[in-house]
């Protein structure tokens, strides 16, 4: 079995603790060291400390509270920081997106543009095609957002295709 450790000699010791405690001299000697040093620590007589010594444990533990706080606080505000500077981030990103977005429309729809051959005489599926590209061009205009404005050019640029297609097509159809 192995030696006893200071621990177990300080507590109750089970039955094979004691038989071993009874045969080995080296724990035998622990235990009377133990023992010897905890009758001395018994007779020592408790001191009190000076009354100064107190205050300046108080005074050190609301230094550290107020420190504690006021991290806090730094922290909080830091964290802070940081988030308005990632959504400031964000945004400008997101801003930059929908401004190749946009900056991409606009050149699709201006080939388009260079496409359509402005006619003399227009057909009837022609002439409702320009008179809903006219009303998409109007709320264009009126467009706050960018967002509603990519929506909007991606709507014109599907009738100006449409008209193209029909410039293209039937020979067949009768103009006003």
């Amino acid at each position: 079995m192995e030696h006893i450790n200071q621990a177990a000699l300080r507590a109750e010791l089970s039955i094979e603790q004691q038989q071993h405690l009874s045969q080995c001299a080296q724990c035998q000697e622990n235990q009377a060291l133990l023992q010897q040093l905890a009758s001395c620590a018994s007779d020592l007589a408790l001191e009190a400390p000076p009354a100064n010594v107190w205050q300046r444990i108080e005074q050190s533990r609301t230094s550290e509270q107020t420190q504690s706080a006021s991290n806090k606080w730094r922290n909080l505000s830091a964290t802070a920081a940081m988030l308005i500077v990632g959504m400031f981030g964000w945004l400008s990103w997101n801003n930059y997106q929908l401004q190749q977005q946009f900056t991409q429309l606009l050149a699709a729809n201006m080939a388009l543009e260079s496409q359509l051959v402005v006619q003399q005489s227009i057909s009837y599926p022609q002439a409702h095609i320009f008179s809903q590209l006219e009303a998409v061009e109007q709320q264009l205009v009126g467009a706050q957002s960018l967002q509603k404005k990519l929506v909007l050019l991606q709507q014109r640029q599907q009738y100006i295709n449409q008209i193209i297609k029909l410039q293209r097509g039937n020979n067949n159809e009768y103009y006003i």
